[in-house]
């Protein structure tokens, strides 16, 4: 940056930290002050770097007379402007908080996981991207410490494993590829820096705000499971038919889990989840054998017919 552009920038960032101050600290200002001081701060916003905009943005989202306006600026910038945006401001749109929980960077996931209130859509979205952090930190240590100890001169982690299959890729990888792997490969097992934080939002996710509450005052908590199992192809590999995010808190938590069947679909087997607490395994049996007995007293439970695998 020239000097002259390094000056004009300096002027331009204490003019607007000068007039956001004045104006956080003042409270109830009229529509005539709110007016001129949207236009004001946002010709200064539209002509400054992004560094210097960022400085000021997480006063102005907290304050309650922030014109809507300029906090829409924060979220147009990206970058650190849009990450105190959506960890401060006071009503980000819905839909842009949901698509960030599930998709958007690391950053912006962890803004939106620090703010007090999200919608529910976005806690479960925050809560699946974790999960998918901790699974793929764990896989590479276990499956590196089980590859470590086989005898013999073959694969013995899972960087060796990628390795071969992009040496046979024609053989290995016909089908479908190993980018699961790589994730767990670059997310640098437990010790990375994304695990340690993921597991514990994770693991309060599935205690604090779903089975503790689910379970006040009751013993077990029944719920669906999967729907019908669902054929698989070489094309996007599995269709899943209706899931049930039953399973996945207890999952998380390591809670005892039992999915009973209770009859037949199309000649396919489906059930009932039934959630205990922690080691209260007995409980979750002492339900199911319950729900059972109520179950054949009104229909004998088929049993299912397994037929030989298929194509189409």
């Amino acid at each position: 940056m020239l000097s002259g552009e390094r000056e004009r920038q300096g002027a331009i960032r204490e003019l607007l930290q000068r007039i956001v101050e004045q104006f956080v600290a003042r409270e109830g200002s009229g529509q005539t002050d709110l007016r001129q001081f949207e236009r004001l701060a946002g010709d200064l916003i539209d002509v400054t770097d992004s560094e210097i905009v960022a400085t000021v943005a997480e006063s102005l989202c907290r304050h309650p007379d922030t014109p809507p306006a300029l906090i829409r600026r924060f979220f147009d910038r990206g970058g650190d402007c849009a990450r105190i945006a959506f960890e401060f401001a006071p009503s980000p749109p819905v839909a842009d908080i949901i698509a960030k929980a599930a998709h958007g960077s690391a950053e912006l996931a962890a803004a939106i996981a620090r703010r007090s209130e999200l919608p529910r859509e976005a806690i479960g979205a925050l809560a699946a991207r974790d999960e998918g952090v901790v699974l793929f930190a764990e896989l590479l240590d276990d499956l590196s410490a089980y590859l470590g100890e086989r005898p013999g001169s073959g694969v013995h982690s899972l960087d060796d494993v990628i390795a071969y299959e992009d040496q046979y890729r024609e053989r290995e990888q016909t089908y479908f590829g190993h980018e699961n792997f790589i994730t767990a490969v670059l997310s640098g097992g437990r010790g990375g820096p994304d695990y340690a934080e993921a597991r514990q939002r994770n693991l309060a996710w599935a205690v604090d705000t779903c089975l503790t509450p689910g379970l006040d005052g009751v013993d077990v908590i029944i719920a669906p499971a999967y729907g019908p199992s669902w054929k698989s192809d070489l094309v996007v590999g599995g269709h899943p038919g209706p899931s049930s995010p039953a399973t996945m808190a207890s999952a998380i938590a390591g809670w005892p889990i039992m999915c009973l069947p209770l009859g037949l679909v199309e000649g396919l087997p489906v059930g009932v989840a039934v959630i205990g607490r922690a080691h209260r395994e007995w409980t979750i049996i002492e339900a199911a054998r319950r729900i059972e007995g109520i179950v054949r007293r009104h229909h004998a439970l088929p049993s299912p017919r397994w037929s030989q695998p298929t194509r189409g």
